[in-house]
């Protein structure tokens, strides 16, 4: 009987131990986790939860001197898997004045993330990318360029459908004054092939489910 609770009490130590040692989640609300503490400023940090509990966080970052994006994974103890200040996911040229943007996590627990920059002859224009849990770029290092023009074209947002396609909408102002002026939609599958051409809805205030609403009727 002493043999068998001592083994017990052990076990409970070691449990207790072992949460204590390796969880990053701090007990006291007045010390949060620091997700990046590097130089500069990190900006409109989004959030994305995994299927195992852990979560992506992805946000702006202007480390180097101008704003780029990175994200973060962490399981479900708060324990950071990749690098201590994140994933560089893209660097191009960027607008000093950032728009909304989004976040979302798919049914493999890839990381989708939707955002403008200015890499194409400074227009502002959107793109994607799908980030895998071991930091893989798997729709390519530079993502998908949606719709590459001289418009002005602003906050992506992103949703999913029942067959694990992504949807990605957007603004599209002809000029930089008239901004919603119309929206336009892609639909991507898991391989980043784009099935669905882009095409042109008529100059309305339209709502991620509307959108939805009318790729179901295709």
């Amino acid at each position: 009987m002493k043999s068998l609770y001592f083994s017990f009490f052990l076990t409970i130590v070691f449990v207790t131990v072992s949460s204590t040692t390796f969880a990053q989640w701090s007990t006291n609300p007045a010390i949060n986790l620091a997700v990046c503490d590097t130089t500069g400023e990190q900006a409109l940090a989004k959030i994305g939860s995994t299927s195992d509990g852990g979560s992506y966080i992805s946000w702006f970052d202007n480390r180097s001197g101008s704003y780029a994006v990175y994200l973060q994974r962490l399981d479900p103890l708060g324990n950071k898997m990749w690098a201590p200040n994140g994933l560089l996911v893209s660097n191009n040229s960027q607008s000093s004045s950032l728009v909304d943007w989004d976040l979302m996590v798919d049914g493999n627990d890839n990381a989708i993330v939707a955002f403008t920059d200015t890499r194409n002859s400074g227009n502002l224009n959107p793109f994607v990318y799908a980030i895998s849990p071991t930091g893989d770029f798997l729709w390519g290092p530079n993502g998908i360029d949606l719709n590459p023009t001289a418009d002005f074209q602003a906050n992506p947002k992103l949703a999913k459908t029942d067959d694990g396609n992504i949807v990605v909408a957007w603004i599209i102002a002809a000029t930089r004054y008239q901004v919603g002026l119309q929206k336009f939609l892609r639909q991507v599958q898991n391989s980043g092939e784009q099935i669905k051409s882009v095409f042109n809805l008529q100059p309305k205030v339209i709502t991620i489910l509307m959108l939805l609403n009318l790729i179901a009727a295709e």
